[in-house]
Formats: C-alpha cells, structure tokens, sequence
C-alpha cells in the first residue's frame, strides 16, 4: 500500500512493505516513472526489513503532469497515480 502527499515542490511516499514471518528481508525497488513509462528516479533498490518506510521525493525538477509510484518485490507489484501541481 502506498500513501502520498503533496507538499510543494516535494512528495513523501510512505511505503508500507508487508511479508510473512519466513520472509523478514525482501528485495525492494521504489520507482517513480513518468507518463511515456520512462524511470525519473529510483528512490530504493536494496533489501528491506518488513514495516514502514519513509522517502522524500524532490519533484522541483520536474514539470507538471502525472506520474507513476511503483512498489516491487518478488512477491508484490503495486502503483499508485500521483498528480504533480505546480
């Protein structure tokens, strides 16, 4: 599940990473892709423990429009529509 807000000219994405007792550290990527589908920024590629996460996206270099949050592991896909304002 992921949750956002808008701050200006910034973005907190809060990744909640859920995983069975098995499976305490999973492989993560974070990803922010624009609307053609090209990467804008990888916010986290690594392992992470199970719970709550935190990163500040820096969007002032970006122009206006949508884009796409990714959360991936091996066994989950999620994304989530954010709308840029400025």
């Amino acid at each position: 599940m992921l949750l956002k807000m808008m701050k200006i000219k910034s973005l907190v994405i809060v990744a909640g990473l859920l995983t069975s007792f098995h499976d305490i550290n999973q492989n993560v990527k974070l990803s922010v892709f624009n609307v053609l589908g090209q990467l804008v920024e990888r916010l986290v590629d690594g392992n992470l423990i199970a719970g709550t996460h935190v990163y500040r996206f820096d969007a002032k270099n970006l122009a206006s429009g949508i884009y796409f949050c990714q959360l991936r592991t091996a066994s989950y896909v999620g994304i989530s529509k954010m709308l840029l304002l400025k």
